[in-house]
This record gives C-alpha cells, sequence and structure tokens, in this order.
C-alpha cells in the first residue's frame, strides 16, 4: 500500500509541474495507480456467462424460459441479480418476447438471442451454446490482443529502468578507473 501512496505522489507532483499537462511519467504512474486499484478492489459485474450457463442448465431441466429466468434472477449475486430480476419483472408486464426484445445493458445481445429463438421456435438450449462460444471466443480474443501488447508496453520500463543499470554495472567500474587516472596527475599538483 505505501508503494501506491509513493506512486500517487508523484503523479500528483508530476500533473502540478507541468501545470494540468500530464507528463508521460505522471500519466503513466497514474495509469499503474488505475490498474492497481482494479485489481485490488474489483467493481461487480453483470455476469451475462453465469445467466446463459444457469439459464441452459434450467431449460435442459425441463423449465420454460420465464421459470428459468426466475430461477436465475434468485440464485444469481448482485448486480447480475437485478438486471435478471427487470428482465422478468418487464415480462410479466409486457410478455416474453417483447421483454427480451427490449433489453439493453451487459443482457442485451443474450436477451436479443433469446427472443429470436423464442419468436421462431429455435432451440432455446442451442442458442444459448453458441452465445456461450461465442462470448468465450470473444473473451480468448480481447486477452490475446493485451498479450500481444505487452512487449511494446515493456520496452519502456526495459529502456528506462532496466538498460542504465546495467550500463552503469557494465561501464562504470571502467569509467571510475580512467576518471582517477586522468585525475590523479592534477591532484599531484596542489
Amino acid at each position: 500500500m505505501t508503494l501506491s501512496i509513493a506512486i500517487a505522489a508523484v503523479a500528483r507532483v508530476c500533473w502540478g509541474r507541468w501545470q494540468g499537462t500530464p507528463a508521460p511519467l505522471g500519466a503513466a504512474t497514474a495509469g499503474a495507480v488505475r490498474a492497481l486499484r482494479e485489481i485490488l478492489h474489483p467493481r461487480p459485474r453483470v455476469d451475462v456467462a453465469a445467466v446463459a450457463r444457469l439459464t441452459a442448465v434450467c431449460l435442459r431441466a425441463g423449465l420454460s424460459l420465464g421459470g428459468a429466468l426466475a430461477i436465475v434472477a434468485d440464485r444469481t449475486p448482485e448486480p447480475t441479480r437485478s438486471a435478471v430480476t427487470e428482465v422478468v419483472r418487464r415480462a410479466r408486464q409486457a410478455g416474453l418476447g417483447p421483454a427480451l426484445a427490449a433489453t439493453s445493458g451487459p443482457l442485451g445481445p443474450l436477451a436479443r438471442r433469446l427472443a429470436g429463438a423464442h419468436r421462431t421456435g429455435a432451440s432455446l438450449a442451442m442458442t444459448i451454446d453458441t452465445f456461450e462460444r461465442e462470448l468465450v471466443d470473444s473473451l480468448h480474443a480481447t486477452r490475446l490482443a493485451r498479450v500481444r501488447r505487452l512487449p511494446v508496453q515493456l520496452t519502456v520500463p526495459l529502456v528506462l529502468l532496466i538498460l542504465p543499470g546495467c550500463v552503469l554495472l557494465l561501464v562504470g567500474p571502467t569509467l571510475v578507473g580512467e576518471l582517477g587516472r586522468l585525475l590523479d596527475p592534477l591532484t599531484a599538483l596542489r
């Protein structure tokens, strides 16, 4: 925690010195602080994959789509519970098809697919399986893109921090010896 406070202090000094224009070091430090905060205290998100999995299990058990969504709403944590409960509430008022078609937010893509399958009579479980596969492929592609950017992002710390240290370790003793030899005649003149 002390490290994050130090990083935040350095970022604050860099931002203040350049009168609102973030310095490269300040911007990088602020990004690191934000990433660290997200790792330590992640925000709760709607788990679309869990909704899809639970709905598929309920449908395979023989429940209707409305009954499956009601059970999913009871069995998931917040904020997923609120999102699914809202869909179930709208389904009771306007009907299941229109409620699913009108759903927006994180559950929107899954709800629209379920609405299409419900309207056409297609297999709901197969629709959810296809959606899950596409979701996993999308997450995999996103993570792969982040991993591919990693060498470029690690170039800056390598050049600014590690390379100067290696140069000092390799050249430093020789440089000190040569400077001592050059300055030795000058100190003898005193």
